[in-house]
């Protein structure tokens, strides 16, 4: 089942190489009229070249769709097109991110290399645990890097989304870094990739070990309050290190800014926030994990349409499409959001921006957007199994 809907994967993205019309943007030559440290501005989507009538489609979809959205933004050229909440959910409201998490954790360890707590992503991780009671020794262990964690190879037996989950009991034990320290080596580092939450607590706790700063301390000072972002929700294990892999809480207009910092080359405001290099390395394809899906640093990439995400469980996305200069924030409280975003993307955000013209590539054009429509939500389908049978 699994090999076949990755082959059906494959196929359709045979077919359809090339989706999207891609502008030819640069974002380091773009010069933004005002960022939205203390608030974001509106704008009607012909303002930033944009069609209404095919973006506002969006609302008649998720009025018909049962997957149960918390949350929907869309940001073009600074400004918000898109704004939705449904049920008790606001603007101000904080939510769950979950494994968005991770990414905001892979940008403090490019952080702290940058100022020089950490010296390269090639450091040995137990250079920074000599006081753990590591069990299961392996000497392969010493060969693990921050690289490795950042990837997903360390090597490290890891289960998740299943009955036996290890992240839950990581979180019921004493230790949280030991817990993960101690699981048996499966591989050799660097070989297999194993979607592991506490590799990403461990990031955090050597960005706190590194800097000696609480891991949300180090983010306020360096990361969230030189983009606006004021108040987050982010719980920490026994040792008062805060979770690296899942649980942070923001809005969704500070998802927005976190993946606009991005969208900009990790400048904001004339101020080079995050290094462009750790950008640039922290979202680049390092393996692929299915025919179109590839992961980066603590980041999901779609290599074929140049777009990278952070996701969490049950919809939690910030979406980043630098060819149209876009982002895209979603939160929910469905895994299938995915599926339905994907949709909205394909269907109605990209076609309604001016540049996109499916007849460019495509002399039928729509049957370009339903092949690319199609290989989406199959690529998310796959996302979800692949969660799903660890």
């Amino acid at each position: 089942m699994k090999g076949g809907l990755l082959a059906f994967v494959c196929m359709l993205f045979i077919l359809a190489p090339n989706p999207f019309n891609i502008p030819d943007i640069t974002h380091s030559s773009i010069t933004r009229d005002y960022w939205p440290t203390e608030e974001w501005r509106l704008s009607t989507p012909e303002e930033q070249g944009m069609n209404s009538s095919i973006l506002n489609m969006t609302t008649d979809y998720l009025e018909n769709d049962d997957t149960i959205f918390h949350s929907l933004l869309v940001i073009r050229n600074g400004y918000i097109v898109y704004e939705d909440y449904f049920a008790q959910y606001h603007k101000d409201r904080r939510h769950i991110i979950f494994s968005c998490t991770k990414s905001v954790t892979s940008t403090l360890i490019g952080l702290a290399i940058e100022q020089g707590y950490i010296e390269s992503v090639n450091e040995p991780i137990l250079n920074y645990f000599p006081d753990k009671n590591i069990t299961n020794w392996d000497t392969r262990k010493n060969d693990i890097t921050i690289e490795h964690l950042l990837t997903m190879t360390s090597g490290l037996e890891w289960t998740e989304g299943a009955g036996d989950d290890d992240y839950f009991s990581m979180g019921f034990s004493d230790d949280w870094a030991e817990y993960v320290l101690s699981q048996p080596m499966i591989a050799d580092p660097g070989v297999q990739f194993e979607y592991c939450t506490g590799g990403s607590h461990l990031l955090s706790a050597i960005v706190n070990v590194s800097t000696e700063q609480n891991t949300n301390s180090f983010a306020q000072e360096n990361l969230f309050g030189p983009i606006g972002i004021d108040e987050v929700y982010w719980p920490v294990d026994p040792q008062g290190i805060n979770n690296g892999g899942s649980d942070l809480g923001m809005t969704p207009r500070d998802m927005a800014r976190f993946g606009y910092l991005f969208l900009n080359n990790g400048t904001w405001d004339d101020n080079q926030i995050v290094p462009t290099d750790w950008v640039t390395e922290a979202t680049s394809t390092k393996l692929n994990v299915s025919p179109t899906t590839g992961y980066a640093y603590q980041w999901w990439t779609i290599p074929s349409m140049n777009i990278y995400s952070a996701r969490g469980y049950a919809g939690q996305l910030i979406v980043i499409i630098p060819d149209y200069d876009l982002v895209v924030v979603c939160t929910a409280d469905d895994q299938l959001t995915e599926v339905s975003l994907s949709h909205i993307i394909s269907n109605y955000i990209i076609p309604s921006v001016e540049e996109y013209d499916p007849l460019f590539i495509d002399p039928v054009g729509p049957v370009t957007l339903i092949v690319t429509g199609v290989s989406i939500i199959a690529l998310v389908i796959v996302f979800v199994y692949l969660r799903k049978s660890r």
